[in-house]
Protein backbone atom coordinates (compact mmCIF):
# COMPACT_ATOMS: atom_id res chain seq x y z
CA UNK A 1 0.00 0.00 0.00
CA UNK A 2 2.84 2.45 0.64
CA UNK A 3 4.77 1.71 -1.92
CA UNK A 4 1.40 2.12 -4.30
CA UNK A 5 0.53 5.44 -2.68
CA UNK A 6 4.38 7.32 -2.85
CA UNK A 7 5.30 5.35 -6.42
CA UNK A 8 8.94 5.04 -5.46
CA UNK A 9 9.69 2.90 -8.08
CA UNK A 10 8.71 5.99 -10.38
CA UNK A 11 10.16 8.60 -7.77
CA UNK A 12 13.81 6.57 -7.99
CA UNK A 13 13.33 7.49 -11.82
CA UNK A 14 12.73 10.25 -11.42
CA UNK A 15 16.05 10.94 -9.30
CA UNK A 16 17.63 8.88 -12.11
CA UNK A 17 16.62 11.65 -14.09
CA UNK A 18 17.66 14.61 -12.20
CA UNK A 19 21.30 13.03 -11.67
CA UNK A 20 21.52 12.78 -15.53
CA UNK A 21 20.04 15.99 -16.47
CA UNK A 22 22.53 19.48 -16.60
CA UNK A 23 22.68 19.25 -13.13
CA UNK A 24 25.63 16.92 -13.16
CA UNK A 25 27.40 19.91 -14.55
CA UNK A 26 27.57 21.13 -10.85
CA UNK A 27 28.39 17.53 -9.57
CA UNK A 28 31.19 19.55 -7.18
CA UNK A 29 28.65 21.72 -5.66
CA UNK A 30 25.62 19.80 -5.25
CA UNK A 31 28.33 16.99 -3.59
CA UNK A 32 29.67 19.45 -1.66
CA UNK A 33 26.38 20.40 0.23
CA UNK A 34 26.10 17.15 1.80
CA UNK A 35 28.13 18.57 4.32
CA UNK A 36 25.34 20.91 5.07
CA UNK A 37 23.21 17.87 6.40
CA UNK A 38 25.69 17.16 8.95
CA UNK A 39 25.52 16.97 12.94
CA UNK A 40 29.20 19.56 12.80
CA UNK A 41 27.78 22.13 10.64
CA UNK A 42 24.55 22.32 12.34
CA UNK A 43 26.48 22.78 15.62
CA UNK A 44 28.59 25.35 14.27
CA UNK A 45 25.66 27.46 12.76
CA UNK A 46 23.98 26.95 15.91
CA UNK A 47 26.78 27.85 17.97
CA UNK A 48 27.36 31.11 15.59
CA UNK A 49 23.82 32.17 15.77
CA UNK A 50 23.56 32.22 19.34
CA UNK A 51 26.67 34.07 19.94
CA UNK A 52 26.12 36.70 17.35
CA UNK A 53 22.42 37.28 18.51
CA UNK A 54 20.99 38.77 22.07
CA UNK A 55 21.26 36.36 24.44
CA UNK A 56 17.07 35.34 24.45
CA UNK A 57 16.88 35.62 20.70
CA UNK A 58 20.50 33.29 20.50
CA UNK A 59 18.41 30.53 23.23
CA UNK A 60 15.28 30.57 20.73
CA UNK A 61 17.26 29.81 17.96
CA UNK A 62 19.00 26.85 19.44
CA UNK A 63 15.82 25.46 21.04
CA UNK A 64 14.42 25.72 17.62
CA UNK A 65 17.40 23.65 15.76
CA UNK A 66 17.21 20.61 18.44
CA UNK A 67 13.37 20.76 18.49
CA UNK A 68 13.36 20.28 14.19
CA UNK A 69 16.08 17.25 15.51
CA UNK A 70 13.58 15.41 18.00
CA UNK A 71 10.41 15.95 15.43
CA UNK A 72 12.73 14.70 12.49
CA UNK A 73 14.18 11.77 13.70
CA UNK A 74 10.50 11.13 15.21
CA UNK A 75 8.89 11.36 12.01
CA UNK A 76 11.38 9.20 10.34
CA UNK A 77 11.37 6.52 12.40
CA UNK A 78 7.11 6.37 12.64
CA UNK A 79 7.43 6.38 8.35
CA UNK A 80 10.34 4.55 8.58
CA UNK A 81 10.50 5.05 4.90
CA UNK A 82 13.35 4.02 1.87
CA UNK A 83 15.18 5.91 0.57
CA UNK A 84 16.13 6.01 -3.37
CA UNK A 85 19.00 3.77 -3.11
CA UNK A 86 16.87 1.01 -1.64
CA UNK A 87 15.46 0.66 -5.49
CA UNK A 88 18.34 1.67 -7.74
CA UNK A 89 21.40 1.16 -5.43
CA UNK A 90 23.83 3.50 -7.93
CA UNK A 91 21.38 6.88 -6.95
CA UNK A 92 22.94 6.75 -3.73
CA UNK A 93 25.65 9.24 -4.45
CA UNK A 94 26.24 9.98 -0.93
CA UNK A 95 26.56 6.85 0.78
CA UNK A 96 23.58 7.56 3.19
CA UNK A 97 22.00 4.00 3.36
CA UNK A 98 18.60 2.96 2.54
CA UNK A 99 16.28 3.35 5.27
CA UNK A 100 14.51 6.16 7.14
CA UNK A 101 14.14 8.86 4.01
CA UNK A 102 10.66 10.33 4.90
CA UNK A 103 11.24 13.06 5.81
CA UNK A 104 14.47 14.61 4.51
CA UNK A 105 15.94 15.59 7.51
CA UNK A 106 18.76 18.03 5.04
CA UNK A 107 15.41 19.89 4.06
CA UNK A 108 13.63 20.36 7.04
CA UNK A 109 16.26 21.68 8.28
CA UNK A 110 17.21 23.96 5.53
CA UNK A 111 13.63 25.54 6.27
CA UNK A 112 14.87 26.45 10.38
CA UNK A 113 18.28 27.85 9.01
CA UNK A 114 16.67 29.97 6.38
CA UNK A 115 14.07 31.32 8.83
CA UNK A 116 17.45 31.75 11.23
CA UNK A 117 18.80 33.47 8.48
CA UNK A 118 16.02 35.89 7.55
CA UNK A 119 15.09 36.99 10.82
CA UNK A 120 19.06 37.68 11.81
CA UNK A 121 20.41 38.97 8.75
CA UNK A 122 19.98 42.89 8.59
CA UNK A 123 19.62 43.19 4.78
CA UNK A 124 17.18 44.06 2.58
CA UNK A 125 17.66 40.96 0.31
CA UNK A 126 17.90 38.47 3.45
CA UNK A 127 14.34 36.37 2.73
CA UNK A 128 16.07 35.46 -1.33
CA UNK A 129 19.21 34.61 0.36
CA UNK A 130 17.58 32.44 2.77
CA UNK A 131 15.44 30.82 -0.08
CA UNK A 132 18.22 30.29 -2.00
CA UNK A 133 20.11 28.39 0.57
CA UNK A 134 16.84 26.46 1.22
CA UNK A 135 16.45 25.66 -2.84
CA UNK A 136 19.61 24.49 -2.94
CA UNK A 137 20.14 22.25 0.19
CA UNK A 138 16.72 20.63 -1.02
CA UNK A 139 18.11 20.22 -4.17
CA UNK A 140 21.42 18.45 -3.60
CA UNK A 141 19.17 15.83 -1.30
CA UNK A 142 17.42 14.76 -4.17
CA UNK A 143 20.53 14.76 -6.95
CA UNK A 144 22.97 12.80 -4.28
CA UNK A 145 19.95 10.50 -4.12
CA UNK A 146 19.54 10.75 -0.23
CA UNK A 147 16.00 11.49 -0.36
CA UNK A 148 12.93 11.12 -2.91
CA UNK A 149 10.94 14.33 -4.06
CA UNK A 150 8.10 13.43 -1.72
CA UNK A 151 10.70 13.20 0.91
CA UNK A 152 12.21 16.61 0.16
CA UNK A 153 8.30 18.01 0.39
CA UNK A 154 7.67 16.70 3.82
CA UNK A 155 10.58 18.07 5.22
CA UNK A 156 9.66 21.10 3.50
CA UNK A 157 6.02 21.20 5.27
CA UNK A 158 7.14 20.08 8.23
CA UNK A 159 10.06 22.91 8.77
CA UNK A 160 7.60 25.26 7.53
CA UNK A 161 5.50 23.93 10.48
CA UNK A 162 7.47 23.67 13.18
CA UNK A 163 8.80 27.94 12.32
CA UNK A 164 5.79 29.05 12.22
CA UNK A 165 4.54 27.38 15.65
CA UNK A 166 8.07 27.83 17.32
CA UNK A 167 8.26 31.94 16.32
CA UNK A 168 3.54 31.92 18.01
CA UNK A 169 5.33 30.19 21.06
CA UNK A 170 8.20 32.46 21.16
CA UNK A 171 5.78 35.46 21.00
CA UNK A 172 3.63 33.96 23.70
CA UNK A 173 6.26 33.24 25.55
CA UNK A 174 7.50 36.60 25.84
CA UNK A 175 3.89 38.71 26.87
CA UNK A 176 4.04 39.11 30.98
CA UNK A 177 1.42 36.32 31.64
CA UNK A 178 3.32 33.42 30.10
CA UNK A 179 6.72 34.57 31.16
CA UNK A 180 8.95 32.03 33.23
CA UNK A 181 10.74 32.59 36.09
CA UNK A 182 13.20 30.04 37.57
CA UNK A 183 10.88 27.63 39.08
CA UNK A 184 9.04 27.41 36.45
CA UNK A 185 11.31 27.03 33.71
CA UNK A 186 13.09 24.22 35.47
CA UNK A 187 9.12 22.37 35.81
CA UNK A 188 8.55 22.99 31.91
CA UNK A 189 11.99 21.75 30.96
CA UNK A 190 11.52 18.57 33.82
CA UNK A 191 7.84 17.95 31.89
CA UNK A 192 8.85 18.46 28.44
CA UNK A 193 12.13 16.11 28.54
CA UNK A 194 10.31 13.36 30.21
CA UNK A 195 7.57 13.54 27.52
CA UNK A 196 9.90 13.74 24.81
CA UNK A 197 11.81 10.60 25.79
CA UNK A 198 7.99 9.24 26.57
CA UNK A 199 6.72 9.77 23.34
CA UNK A 200 10.11 8.73 21.23
CA UNK A 201 12.72 6.54 23.48
CA UNK A 202 14.72 5.80 20.34
CA UNK A 203 16.85 6.32 17.30
CA UNK A 204 18.75 10.05 18.60
CA UNK A 205 16.45 10.87 21.02
CA UNK A 206 18.81 10.36 23.64
CA UNK A 207 21.98 12.37 22.34
CA UNK A 208 19.17 15.10 21.57
CA UNK A 209 17.88 15.57 24.62
CA UNK A 210 21.21 15.37 26.65
CA UNK A 211 21.86 18.90 24.33
CA UNK A 212 18.52 20.03 25.07
CA UNK A 213 18.84 19.38 28.97
CA UNK A 214 22.59 20.89 29.16
CA UNK A 215 20.99 24.04 27.69
CA UNK A 216 18.07 23.99 30.10
CA UNK A 217 20.48 23.77 33.17
CA UNK A 218 22.84 26.65 31.72
CA UNK A 219 20.03 28.14 31.42
CA UNK A 220 18.87 27.61 35.72
CA UNK A 221 22.39 28.59 36.54
CA UNK A 222 22.46 31.91 34.85
CA UNK A 223 19.40 32.74 34.93
CA UNK A 224 19.46 36.76 35.15
CA UNK A 225 22.86 37.14 33.40
CA UNK A 226 21.74 38.98 30.52
CA UNK A 227 25.02 40.81 30.20
CA UNK A 228 26.31 40.92 27.01
CA UNK A 229 30.19 40.88 25.35
CA UNK A 230 31.49 41.95 22.12
CA UNK A 231 29.93 39.66 19.41
CA UNK A 232 33.72 39.09 18.09
CA UNK A 233 35.07 37.59 21.12
CA UNK A 234 31.81 35.83 22.22
CA UNK A 235 31.91 34.11 18.64
CA UNK A 236 35.84 32.80 18.49
CA UNK A 237 35.21 31.89 22.15
CA UNK A 238 31.75 29.72 21.07
CA UNK A 239 32.92 28.27 18.13
CA UNK A 240 36.63 27.58 19.86
CA UNK A 241 34.43 25.07 22.83
CA UNK A 242 32.40 24.09 20.11
CA UNK A 243 34.98 22.32 18.33
CA UNK A 244 36.69 20.76 21.24
CA UNK A 245 34.15 19.53 22.99
CA UNK A 246 32.17 17.60 19.58
CA UNK A 247 35.42 16.12 18.99
CA UNK A 248 35.34 14.84 22.68
CA UNK A 249 32.00 13.77 21.67
CA UNK A 250 33.45 12.09 18.75
CA UNK A 251 36.73 11.04 20.47
CA UNK A 252 34.39 9.26 22.98
CA UNK A 253 31.75 7.66 20.95
CA UNK A 254 31.59 4.49 22.07
CA UNK A 255 32.85 5.84 25.73
CA UNK A 256 29.12 5.79 27.46
CA UNK A 257 29.59 7.99 30.13
CA UNK A 258 31.80 10.21 28.78
CA UNK A 259 30.45 10.38 25.50
CA UNK A 260 26.66 11.38 27.66
CA UNK A 261 28.74 14.10 29.16
CA UNK A 262 30.53 15.56 26.21
CA UNK A 263 26.66 16.04 24.56
CA UNK A 264 25.50 17.50 28.04
CA UNK A 265 28.44 19.97 28.25
CA UNK A 266 27.84 21.01 24.05
CA UNK A 267 24.64 22.07 25.03
CA UNK A 268 25.33 23.85 28.54
CA UNK A 269 28.25 25.76 26.39
CA UNK A 270 26.07 26.59 23.50
CA UNK A 271 23.85 27.98 25.24
CA UNK A 272 25.48 29.83 28.22
CA UNK A 273 28.95 28.63 29.02
CA UNK A 274 30.69 30.50 26.19
CA UNK A 275 28.07 33.22 26.87
CA UNK A 276 29.64 33.81 30.74
CA UNK A 277 33.40 33.01 29.98
CA UNK A 278 33.29 35.48 26.94
CA UNK A 279 32.22 38.19 29.77
CA UNK A 280 34.63 36.87 31.87
CA UNK A 281 37.56 37.25 29.16
CA UNK A 282 36.13 40.54 28.30
CA UNK A 283 36.03 41.76 32.09
CA UNK A 284 39.46 40.76 32.57
CA UNK A 285 40.81 43.06 29.55
CA UNK A 286 38.99 46.27 30.71
CA UNK A 287 40.32 45.64 34.31
CA UNK A 288 43.49 46.32 33.11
Amino acid sequence: MTDLLFAFDQQALIVKDVQESFLSFFHPLLFFLRHFDSIPYYLLFTASIVSLCPKKEGESALYLVLSCFYLNNLLKYRFDMPRPGAFIPDLDLSGIGHHYGFPSGGAMTSVIIGTLLARHIKHSSRWFIALCYVALVSLSRVYLGAHFPIDVAGGLLFGILLSGIFLLVERLMTSSALSLNRSRFFLVALILTVSLYGIHPGGATPLILLLMSGAAVGKLCFFENDRECQKALKLLVTIAGTLILFAGFKWSLKGGLINNACLFALGFWIAHGSHVLSSKIEGAFKSR
